[in-house]
């Protein structure tokens, strides 16, 4: 029997702590795709409008997120959190499209669904608002997608108009999956985090918390639509310390989240809505929108984008890696020898 040599160097940790999420192709990118445009920016880097050569055209959202910026913030886990939530999840109507994940010496890239319409505050604040159907329509998506995550245990963590995006038919897609979490074994969250003004208040106030969470920040955002003003007296605050939430009562004593759906379609302002016909697609809310003689140009919103988040004390830092990653040896081999383009040609196309 043929003796199969080890490579003598493990992969240097700039390599390893981002896999098995994130495969080693470092020419992905200048192979396979062409740029067309950039479509926005992160904290981490960029998103471009990229073209598959080989289909005919055919557009995606390609996520490029720098190592270095990375490995400040400390947030190598997290990505990896990121990418393992979105390629696990069947697809839904109303959450954007994943499609693939691998990673260069310096980068790591993420393939999407691209949307036509940007995302959902920037349509928000063209239109000068919604109308009340068109929010009964939007809170209903919303509520469908959160089903479907809080239904696999996973809690988004950070719902906010500028974390959805919108269709080419008006339809909402959940995106940015950044501080999602999966509660294994009926554990609860504790980590305080998300972004401020959406914030819950079992994460301000340091309780541990379950997908409930995510239902607060749906109540905040389908109220920024309706009154273009935030809730509760925190547009300028800085510190989770600074939130205040008056005459709030907690709802995780009493209300499992698995019911939390079945109560929304019997609440009043939801009680006509036909949920299957908006999951099967046969409402089209872009009928809804305001044509641009419509618009009330004079209106002024009363709140700005709000694209950062917020954490005090993030949960998911790496302190062992080896041990989190369970690494062996089978995964051992030098950077040099996979980027000059021995042996990777076989494990990049078996990602399209």
């Amino acid at each position: 029997m043929k003796e199969i040599v080890k490579d003598k160097y493990p992969r240097p940790k700039f390599i390893s702590l981002f896999m098995p999420e994130f495969q080693i192709c470092p020419h992905m990118l200048d192979h396979n795709f062409i740029i067309k445009g950039q479509l926005g920016t992160g904290a981490f880097g960029s998103v471009l409008e990229v073209m598959k050569k080989d289909e005919n055209g055919k557009r995606y959202a390609l996520k490029i997120q720098e190592k270095t910026k990375i490995f400040l913030l400390k947030n190598e886990r997290q990505i990896k959190m990121e990418a393992l939530i979105q390629s696990s999840m069947p697809s839904h109507p109303f959450i954007a499209k994943f499609f693939n994940t691998w990673q260069s010496k310096t980068h790591l890239y993420t393939l999407m669904e691209i949307i036509e319409k940007g995302d959902l505050f920037t349509e928000w604040d063209r239109q000068n608002g919604f109308s009340e159907d068109l929010i009964r329509i939007y809170g209903a998506e919303v509520a469908l997608a959160l089903d479907f995550l809080h239904s696999r245990r996973i809690i988004h963590r950070d719902i906010k108009l500028e974390n959805i995006i919108v269709d080419g038919l008006g339809n909402l897609k959940l995106v940015d999956f950044g501080l999602s979490k999966i509660l294994n074994n009926n554990c609860l969250a504790n980590t305080i985090l998300g972004t401020l003004q959406y914030m819950a208040p079992e994460i301000r106030y340091g309780m541990p918390y379950n997908e409930c969470v995510d239902w607060w920040s749906l109540g905040v955002m389908m109220s920024i639509m309706f009154t273009c003003q935030y809730p509760f007296p925190v547009a300028n605050v800085k510190r989770h310390e600074d939130l205040t939430f008056k005459g709030y009562c907690s709802p995780n004593g009493s209300l499992s989240f698995q019911i939390v759906v079945g109560l929304l379609k019997e609440q009043i302002f939801f009680r006509n809505l036909n949920f299957n016909a908006i999951y099967q697609g046969r409402i089209r809310p872009i009928l809804l929108w305001k044509k641009d003689d419509q618009i009330q140009r004079n209106k002024k919103r009363r709140i700005e984008k709000n694209v950062g988040n917020y954490f005090e004390e993030f949960d998911l830092t790496l302190t062992d890696h080896k041990e989190w990653l369970g690494e062996t040896s089978d995964n051992n081999c030098i950077w040099e020898r996979e980027s000059s383009g021995i042996g990777s040609d076989s494990k990049c196309s078996d990602l399209f």
